[in-house]
């Protein structure tokens, strides 16, 4: 089973991430998204849209998962200083560059 952590503030994938069986979310950094609260699912921390980026470039490189899911996380992510042996998605509601969101 994969472990699974979440970064962002699209509650509807937070919701499919934490339904599907074949995958265990093992925690969740969630960005200014009040319906993402559920506990019992996962680890639950809460990130402001900005200030907050080492702290989250060091969780992710102390946490143990294989695969990592970004839906709307309004940090860009340097990924050298990421654990190379993972898997990163960004999910993104529009087709880049347009509708990229606020500059």
């Amino acid at each position: 089973m994969k472990k699974i952590v979440f970064i962002g503030n699209r509650s509807k994938v937070f919701e499919v991430i934490s339904s599907n069986k074949k995958v265990k979310l093992v925690h969740a950094f969630v960005i200014e998204q009040p319906l993402i609260e559920d506990k019992s699912l996962c680890e639950i921390t809460r990130l402001d849209s900005k200030g907050q980026k080492e702290e989250l470039i060091n969780a992710l490189n102390s946490l143990e998962y294989d695969i990592c899911i970004s839906a709307g996380c309004t940090y860009v992510l340097p990924m050298t200083k990421l654990p190379q042996n993972k898997i990163f998605i960004n999910c993104h509601p529009s087709v880049l560059p347009f509708g990229k969101g606020i500059k």
